[in-house]
């Protein structure tokens, strides 16, 4: 299990807080709409907010809790509304869904100033970056005497890193959602025609492939990065897969948020392969280019993506032969986990409720039905003997790169997210060929160990 020592501090908090809608209408968009639901004054939101904590008295008399539930996600609401409404029956309560966010930023804003102001929900769904902000923040409902005292829920029914993602210090703050992961795609057919039977199994087979199967005359790239851009998800990609499986860590002592530590020979070990394949050997997608389709439209062999994508293609690129298989390993064969999750604010009036509300959402049969919905990694391990993961290889693929022994969730600390843009776009900067690995490395610690301290 791992352990977390996460360094607290405060934001200025100035954002109106989010629009609340009936659970009865599930009426607004979660994801990114373009829009964020009904629109109120700020005033009228936090009062309207403030009037879902207390208990409502419906037409027929008697008492009914509210529970708010916080949601960034339309496949959640729309896949719960049957589910929500029977909870609702047999606890006697009424769930009120704060959605239709502007994208994450939005809703991130939004639910810190809510908690800020008192008006926060009683669950949130959470990415597990800002399951790390909340913790140090003290915001967040430690879970372990409910999990204890539950034969529902165990850790071992758990993937490994999904549990990991949720612990911290030996305490459970929250219970797994799903898991996300990019893993290899390769185009049967582009590798058919050199000889190729299987994809590679190690960087120095990568290489090779790649630059085989790169033909200039035809517009096509022997393998293509996920994206070499400066989000955050970018940098999570680069440490998650490159620097991991080369051996190496983000933290040199162990503990969240201190000793940052890319500026090695695993980190300029997983540099030099991008920059070599990139300029060197001219085998993979550059960054300048801006033609995003290139993989479904068959004019690339090799590529990152996501396990969403096994959902999609089928509908987006009926034509495409492909594959998933693990990256090729290094020194071992890391993954990295992205795990989202369902938290309980430590504030929420009713916490037995709330820990309730979440191990529904997270129970073995709405893991399943969620995350099929969704796309997505369960995170029950019972699931992966169900369909549709069962039997299909190209699940069978994540499933297991979600259990590796090296596969790990993010690296969350206070200011991460601030962390990893500011180290991706260091890195770019080697992507573009503007700079030396070396030079990026390095500057991309310095700028890293500025955040983290003004963090501390």
């Amino acid at each position: 299990m791992r352990k977390k020592r996460l360094i607290s501090v405060f934001m200025a908090l100035t954002m109106a807080a989010g629009t609340l809608t009936a659970c009865g209408g599930f009426g607004s968009s979660g994801g990114n709409p373009s829009s964020g639901g009904t629109t109120t004054a700020a005033a009228q939101t936090q009062q309207k907010a403030s009037e879902t904590k207390a208990d409502v008295k419906p037409e027929g008399g008697g008492e009914v809790t509210t529970l708010v539930f916080q949601v960034n996600d339309k496949g959640v609401v729309d896949a719960s509304k049957d589910t929500i409404a029977k909870f609702e029956q047999e606890h006697n309560c009424k769930v009120e869904i704060i959605s239709g966010f502007n994208g994450w930023p939005d809703y991130w804003s939004k639910l810190l100033t809510s908690i800020a102001g008192g008006t926060g929900p009683d669950v949130a769904y959470l990415k597990e970056t800002h399951l790390g902000e909340l913790y140090n923040k003290g915001a967040l409902l430690d879970l372990t005497d409910y999990i204890e005292a539950d034969d529902g829920v165990k850790e071992e029914d758990f993937a490994s890193a999904a549990w990991d993602a949720v612990t911290f210090d030996g305490k459970v703050y929250a219970l797994p959602k799903h898991g996300s992961m990019v893993a290899l795609y390769y185009n049967e057919e582009l590798l058919a025609e050199k000889g190729y039977t299987e994809p590679p199994k190690t960087w120095d087979e990568l290489k090779t492939m790649a630059k085989d199967l790169t033909d200039p005359s035809k517009g096509q790239y022997g393998f293509m990065w996920y994206e070499l851009g400066t989000r955050e998800p970018c940098f999570a990609w680069w440490y998650g897969y490159y620097l991991m499986a080369g051996g190496g860590s983000v933290w040199k002592n162990g503990v969240p948020g201190q000793d940052f530590n890319i500026n090695n020979q695993a980190g300029l070990d997983a540099l030099n392969l991008q920059v070599d394949m990139l300029y060197k050997d001219e085998s993979a997608v550059p960054p300048t280019t801006q033609e995003t389709a290139l993989a479904e439209n068959g004019k690339v062999a090799m590529w990152m993506q996501g396990c969403w994508k096994i959902a999609e293609y089928p509908q987006t690129a009926p034509d495409l032969k492909w594959k998933a298989a693990l990256l090729p390993g290094y020194k071992n064969n890391a993954h990295n986990a992205l795990v989202d999750v369902y938290g309980v604010l430590k504030d929420s009036k009713n916490p037995e409720l709330a820990y309730e509300f979440v191990k529904m959402l997270t129970s073995e049969e709405n893991d399943l039905n969620f995350n099929v919905i969704s796309g997505q990694m369960p995170a029950r391990k019972a699931n992966y003997d169900k369909e549709p993961y069962a039997n299909d290889e190209n699940w069978q693929v994540f499933m297991e790169a979600f259990q590796l022994p090296e596969t790990q969730p993010k690296p969350v600390c206070q200011g991460y997210e601030e962390t990893g843009i500011a180290v991706v776009t260091e890195l770019q900067k080697a992507w573009y060929n503007q700079v030396t690995p070396e030079e990026a490395l390095e500057s991309a610690d310095a700028v890293a160990a500025e955040i983290l301290s003004r963090n501390q």
